[in-house]
């Protein structure tokens, strides 16, 4: 886990939207926490979009090689 350092603006943000649509009332520390757990999450994904194999230029997913999209996998069970 890597150590962020977030401006207070930040963690004000946080506390107030965590607030406002939640009810929930966080501490500074707290609201360290979750950023910091957002901010790994985001690393995450973009290392994950950095090593994709199948990807496009630009950064996006290839598009799939057969466009048959009325195959269904649930036999007719729908």
């Amino acid at each position: 886990m890597q150590d962020f350092v977030f401006s207070p603006q930040l963690i004000k943000d946080i506390q107030l939207c965590l607030q406002e649509e939640h009810g929930l009332s966080i501490s500074q520390e707290v609201a360290q926490e979750y950023l910091s757990s957002f901010a790994d999450l985001y690393l995450a994904y973009a290392r994950a979009d950095s090593q994709c194999s199948a990807c496009a230029p630009g950064g996006r997913a290839a598009p799939p090689e057969s466009s048959d999209r009325g195959v269904s996998n649930t036999s007719g069970t729908l």
